[in-house]
């Protein structure tokens, strides 16, 4: 690279000795090396993602991952998750307490198909609130 003479540079302005610079950068070894390098990491990319569209996880495989995630989630909410573990042991015990030892009669058939219905409505209902990180 030449330098430039401080006679002919004192009377350039900024942009010509930008221009300059820059013409004499691409024509140098060190631009030519640098856009090898560029084209060579270029072509890295392009093979890394072509590769990456065609290894799709399955759909079972998503579903585990985000399961997990929702569960992981589901968990750590205190609100959600451990007050509602309360609130089932609570219901569980109060109908337990109200159908406990009603006998063997035909009314206490119809009972015990009450306490079944009641069970069962809770146990489908209350879990609904999980739904939505399932969405998410």
């Amino acid at each position: 690279m030449m330098p430039l003479s401080s006679a002919s540079s004192t009377n350039m302005t900024t942009t010509e000795i930008q221009a300059k610079l820059v013409e004499k950068y691409k024509s140098s070894d060190n631009a030519r090396i640098a856009r090898k390098k560029i084209q060579e990491i270029a072509l890295i990319e392009e093979e890394n993602c072509s590769e990456s569209n065609t290894s799709k996880p399955s759909c079972l495989k998503q579903l585990c991952i985000l399961t997990r995630r929702s569960s992981l989630n589901i968990c750590r909410d205190i609100g959600y998750f451990w007050l509602r573990i309360v609130f089932y042991i609570l219901v569980a015990l109060s109908a337990g307490s109200f159908f406990f030892n009603i006998g063997t009669s035909n009314y206490a058939i119809f009972l015990r198909g009450k306490f079944d219905g009641f069970t069962y409505g809770l146990m489908i209902v209350l879990p609904i609130g999980g739904l939505p990180f399932f969405t998410e």
